[in-house]
């Protein structure tokens, strides 16, 4: 939200608007994007991509703290995503992503999550949301 005007800008950037409401004259070049599959209290991002020319400038992470103050918003505890063996360091160090164990995993692949062969499994609780002992799983 600007707080000067009140106006969500994210929405007026996704839907190319002008001041007056109307969808002409903005251009916008997606830099980072992420495919989601939400349910009750767990959300899935089974793809996340930077164009190259942006990465390890910001971006993904301007992107990862929206979605996640949305999330939030809609009730969701935990974010799941299968990371490429090469960035799991980039996900627990960068994001707070961990590893999940392979009980973990087997829970989530009964909820149809996306297991892609050869990739790590992991998950974060969103700030706050954290309960102890307790797997997250929408029953």
């Amino acid at each position: 939200m600007d707080p000067f005007s009140g106006r969500d800008l994210v929405e007026e950037l996704i839907f190319r608007k002008e001041a007056d409401g109307v969808g002409r004259g903005f251009y916008c070049e997606p830099v980072t994007v992420a495919a989601m599959r939400v349910d009750k209290d767990v959300a899935e991002i089974p793809l996340v991509a930077t164009l190259s020319n942006y990465r390890s400038s910001g971006m993904c992470r301007v992107l990862m703290d929206e979605l996640e103050k949305q999330m939030s918003g809609m009730g969701v505890r935990r974010l799941v995503l299968p990371a490429a063996k090469e960035v799991v360091s980039t996900w627990s160090q960068g994001f707070g992503f961990k590893a999940m164990e392979s009980w973990e995993r087997l829970e989530f692949a009964k909820h149809g999550m996306l297991d892609f062969v050869g990739t790590v499994m992991c998950s974060r609780f969103l700030r706050g949301r954290e309960v102890p002992g307790e797997s997250s799983l929408t029953e």
